[in-house]
């Protein structure tokens, strides 16, 4: 009888053992989860800043575009006045 209170006790320690490490095992998986969440949430807003980015590139390259279309109309201008030296004139005389 005397072993079997002292395996019973046996038991117990191991089983209250058990308990405060699924409990320390619990507290590290919820700081891993709350990390986690934080990450998804840093990620999603880096998502979004690289996004603008890209969307302020593709504006940028539009405008680059555009500009380079006034820049040949004006180049075809000066061209169809002829000499570039009389078109300097002619913005000089304005």
């Amino acid at each position: 009888m005397a072993d079997d209170q002292a395996a019973v006790e046996a038991l117990r320690k191991q089983v209250e053992a058990l308990e405060h490490r699924v409990k320390t095992v619990e507290g590290r998986a919820q700081a891993v989860y709350g990390i986690a969440a934080d990450l998804k949430k840093e990620f999603r807003g880096l998502g979004d800043a690289v996004t603008s980015v890209q969307r302020g590139f593709s504006e940028v390259g539009k405008e680059f575009k555009g500009l380079q279309t006034q820049f040949k109309t004006v180049g075809s201008t000066v061209k169809s006045l002829g000499n570039p030296r009389d078109f300097k004139k002619l913005l000089k005389g304005r």
